[in-house]
């Protein structure tokens, strides 16, 4: 049993308050029969004893004694006089920690009161001291003294008692306020008895009374004055009491309004409906709105239901419900709080709907208002400065949304201060923009400080908190550090799941981040485990029509897409187009998104036309609705160039990657990785032109701002290592090849591990290097280290694994081991025949592999006839004018050339080089191939002459683009000198 029914630990500035609280608490007489019995005292009738630390320690706080200590370990319950005096005492907040830890932590146990501020900060000073800033505190509907706005204090004080009482003793507090109400009616009968007894002894002083009028005369004069004062005030008093009454009135007016209309969806309310979802009880109720009196109720709900509505991603409802009440506030004062809020509001739907310069318009128009009514140190001044950051960050106009975050964080230091999760929030923001113009140390700095900030005020385990951690791990997936990702991406997770439960939709945005890390990892099995456990939360309480869902679908696309189950990643795609279409339209940033991605499928497929058309829709709606100098304008220039690249159509790839370069440098200079990777994919057109100086110097370029940006030993890093390794290769200069595509394979072994589809891809650029030196046993060891890689984290499904096979196939065939080059082929085809299809160009590489090695086996019907099908799946997805297509032609010609049939093979020979001609230009070592092969033709046909002016081109062209010594140049002499003697003879 305890001694004491509660313990009141107050700061010594809040006595008076304290001491009413003792007081009240003493003299309250239990309703026995509505409290549990094992809530009532030892007495039953009265709280008593209520322990109060009465000493008077003059103007310090009390020592912390062990009669106190005692006390505390007595008291059955701990009631906190919250305040910002209470808040700055060590005192008040050693009682807290003891009592917990002498009460099994059970926060249950301890009631604040606020007498004064507001918990976090919110409205006022701090009233919570540190002990109680947790959420199992803060998320309480927490007892107040304060008075309402008009009423006396004695009123707040009295609902403080009330609220207080109802906790302790889990009843009511309509019957607790009931039984306040009889005691004080029991009180008035005692007081009316005393006062009889006092009218009679009144009686016998009333001549002394006449006496005292006459002394009392003077007194009255000298109070007219004041009294005429008091008058003017009261009455003032009064319209603001009348004005806060009709407030409140409005509000709880609006707060039934919106009871009633969520009850026709609540299937335990009376009149529920199970079968109503909560979206279309709001929409049922919207043609009463209009009907609504007076005009502010009318106001007051639209606005309500509106921000509702624009959470719910209903974006083109909510509008007009904002509208009308911007509409009703500016009827009667444009220049109002009420005002200024809804121009937000409008703003922030415009902003959701991607309509970005109508967002700013009106955010700017709240903040015009908010500067002059509330002026420049408000934190809904801040709060509208926050909001035009965020517009310029989704503009990519990060010097502008760096500028109004700061004038936010300039504000919010003044009022609430270093400390408080406001100017977290703010830290957080400026943290996002660093992030996105790759300036990562300082957004891990920024965010950093804001993790700080929130792990002070709300603790670890806050929901708040989670989102800083998931904000860094974003920012280490970025820099490619995936265990720091990881790391911070688990611990949100296990906030969320702690406090918000596993179905929430933060705690879904947990799981796809996890789910995301996995996918770069190249663990896709586990990344669409997380995606899809994402996407059950997110439709079961978001719906599918939600944005948010709409994520979900492309996450997981992406990951099919990765996997090369191109079915299965439209699919996706197209879901989350159609939720795109229905709640933001077909002019949204969000909806060019996915036009991209599945553009980006119908490339890989080989479909270019379709492609070309989704991520030309990607780039009309950006151009419309983020202008010609966005970033994710550059980036549909992006895919366009990469699609015509596919294609073999360089002079608009390259057109298309130099308008993108062009933006990115504008936009946000040439470190950021947006533009990095441009100078890259401009050096990929060049390599695919033969052009290999010329590559090897764009990826120079990249490679240096890559050191500089992410360091020397950064796995993106070693994509422009190898890439240059690669075009070294491709000019025959085999020992620089092998040094810088070792340099790559240091890297990712040292950033990604040894069990990385990223690393397998360097053994196999190490084992074609090594393949070109002649070097076979290293190449097959290289290529299937590779393999091992893929089969284990890809598994045998997977394009990638039909690569490895297909390259140790090759080494194979040109090592005459054409049984075991055949057996290669043929898994890397049934792969690439079960995952891309029949029609796809990686199949018909491995059509084109198998008929080269029938070839050499002098097998030709079965060498044609594996040529034909690669050449008919070209001529479909690439048409006649493709380098590829071309290709295809000679491997044919080759054919006719074997079999002795000349002419069907110069025939074959001269369509090839005509497209290569077209497409790749005279100076290109594929070009070189072609004249060498039309002059080997015309030579076995006697033709001379003309096998003679052939070959010479070929040769021109091979010292031009691959030197003197290169093998392929060599080979084009010897064919000349034996044209030569031929013609000698």
């Amino acid at each position: 049993m305890y001694k004491y029914y509660v313990f009141i630990s107050y700061s010594r500035k809040d006595s008076k308050a304290a001491a009413y609280l003792q007081r009240q608490l003493e003299h309250f007489r239990i309703p026995v029969k509505l409290v549990p019995k094992e809530l009532l005292p030892a007495g039953q009738k009265f709280l008593r004893p209520v322990f109060r630390d009465k000493r008077d320690l003059k103007n310090s706080e009390h020592s912390f004694t062990e009669d106190i200590k005692g006390a505390l370990e007595s008291s059955h319950y701990l009631l906190v006089l919250c305040s910002p005096n209470s808040a700055n005492s060590p005192w008040v907040d050693e009682e807290i920690k003891h009592f917990l830890a002498t009460h099994s932590n059970d926060y249950t146990k301890i009631i604040p009161v606020i007498l004064d501020g507001s918990p976090l900060g919110g409205s006022g000073p701090e009233c919570l001291p540190p002990a109680l800033r947790r959420p199992g505190i803060t998320s309480r509907n927490l007892p107040s003294m304060i008075p309402d706005e008009g009423e006396p204090l004695k009123a707040g004080w009295e609902n403080g008692l009330v609220q207080s009482l109802s906790y302790m003793l889990k009843v009511d507090r309509e019957k607790i306020k009931a039984t306040v109400d009889r005691e004080k009616l029991r009180q008035a009968k005692i007081y009316a008895v005393i006062g009889l007894c006092a009218t009679l002894i009144f009686a016998a002083l009333t001549v002394w009374a006449i006496h005292a009028e006459r002394i009392a005369d003077s007194n009255e004069k000298r109070a007219v004055a004041g009294e005429k004062r008091a008058i003017k005030n009261a009455e003032l008093a009064r319209k603001n009491e009348a004005e806060a009454k009709a407030q409140a009135e409005i509000a709880k007016k609006s707060l039934a309004f919106l009871r009633d209309m969520f009850q026709t969806s609540n299937p335990y309310a009376k009149g529920g409906n199970k079968d109503m979802k909560v979206l279309d009880a709001i929409k049922a109720k919207l043609p009463e709105i209009p009907k609504l009196t007076p005009w502010q109720l009318r106001a007051s709900v639209s606005r309500d239901i509106s921000l509702i509505l624009s959470n719910l991603g209903e974006h083109a409802v909510a509008l007009p419900l904002a509208q009308a009440a911007l509409k009703l506030y500016e009827s009667r004062n444009r220049e109002s709080v009420d005002t200024a809020t809804n121009y937000n509001n409008i703003g922030l739907i415009y902003l959701n709907q991607g309509k970005y310069d109508e967002a700013i318009s009106f955010c700017q128009k709240a903040l015009e208002i908010n500067l002059k009514t509330l002026g420049k140190k408000h934190l809904d001044t801040a709060t509208n400065y926050n909001n035009i950051g965020l517009i310029y960050l989704i503009q990519g106009k990060f010097n502008e949304a760096i500028a109004s975050y700061e004038k936010a964080l300039e504000i919010n230091l003044k009022t609430v201060g270093k400390d408080h999760p406001k100017t977290a929030i703010i830290y957080n923001n400026i943290g996002s923009v660093c992030s996105e113009i790759s300036r990562y140390d300082t957004a891990i700095s920024i965010y950093k400080k804001a993790l700080a900030i929130d792990l002070k005020s709300l603790g670890e385990k806050h929901p708040d908190t989670a989102t800083v951690f998931d904000n860094i791990g974003a920012v280490y997936l970025k820099q490619d550090k995936y265990k720091d990702a990881v790391e911070y991406f688990q611990k949100a997770l296990e906030i969320r799941l702690a406090a918000l439960g596993e179905k929430h939709p933060d705690t879904a945005t947990s799981f796809n981040n996890i789910g995301f890390i996995y996918s770069k990892q190249g663990k896709y099995d586990e990344a669409i485990s997380f995606c899809k456990k994402a996407l059950e939360i997110d439709l079961k309480i978001l719906g599918k029509t939600h944005l948010k869902t709409a994520t979900n679908y492309t996450n997981i696309g992406s990951v099919y897409s990765k996997q090369g189950k191109y079915d299965e990643a439209i699919t996706f795609y197209k879901k989350a187009l159609e939720t795109n279409l229905k709640t933001v339209g077909e002019n949204h940033p969000k909806t060019a998104t996915i036009y991209n991605n599945i553009g980006s499928v119908c490339s890989d497929q080989g479909k270019y036309d379709e492609a070309i058309s989704f991520h030309k829709k990607a780039l009309e709606i950006r151009l419309r609705t983020l202008g010609k100098e966005h970033p994710d304008t550059a980036t549909s220039f992006d895919y366009l160039g990469l699609v015509y690249l596919n294609k073999g159509k360089y002079d608009e790839a390259i057109s298309f990657y130099k308008k993108a370069l062009e933006v990115y440098l504008n936009t946000l200079g040439e470190n950021h990785l947006d533009t990095v990777n441009c100078y890259g994919q401009i050096g990929s057109i060049y390599y695919n032109q033969g052009k290999y100086s010329e590559a090897i110097l764009s990826y120079r370029k990249a490679l240096e701002a890559y050191s500089k940006t992410l360091g020397e030993n950064h796995p993106q890093t070693a994509i422009y290592y190898n890439n240059i390794g690669l075009s070294y290769n491709r000019q025959g200069k085999y020992d620089e090849a092998i040094s810088f595509c070792k340099k790559a394979l240091e890297i990712r072994l040292k950033t990604l591990g040894k069990n990385h589809p990223n690393t397998a891809d360097c053994y196999g650029c190490i084992g074609t290097i090594s393949y070109n030196q002649r070097k076979f046993d290293e190449a097959i060891s290289f290529h299937k280290k590779a393999l091992a890689i893929r089969l284990k984290t890809l598994g045998e499904d997977h394009p990638d694994t039909a690569t490895s096979y297909n390259d140790i196939g090759s080494i194979y065939s040109n090592q005459g081991k054409n049984d075991e080059g055949i057996s290669f082929y043929k898994k890397a085809l049934e792969i690439r025949l079960r995952t891309m299809g029949k029609k796809h160009l990686d199949t018909a590489t491995s059509f084109e592999n198998i008929g080269l090695v029938y070839l050499k086996q002098n097998k030709y019907n079965d060498a044609v006839e594996y040529f034909r099908k690669a050449l008919a799946i070209r001529l479909k997805t690439l048409g006649e004018n493709h380098p590829d297509t071309a290709a295809s032609f000679n491997e044919v010609g080759l054919v006719y050339l074997k079999q002795n049939k000349y002419n069907d093979a110069v025939e074959y020979f001269q369509k090839a080089l005509a497209i290569s001609l077209r497409t790749l230009g005279e100076s290109h070592p594929f070009t070189a191939i072609s004249y060498n092969n039309v002059g080997t033709a015309c030579w076995r046909l006697g033709q001379n002459k003309q096998a003679l002016e052939y070959e010479s081109k070929a040769i021109a062209i091979a010292e031009k683009a691959l030197g003197k010594d290169h093998p392929q140049t060599k080979h084009y002499l010897k064919r000349l000198d034996e044209i030569k003697k031929q013609m000698a003879k």
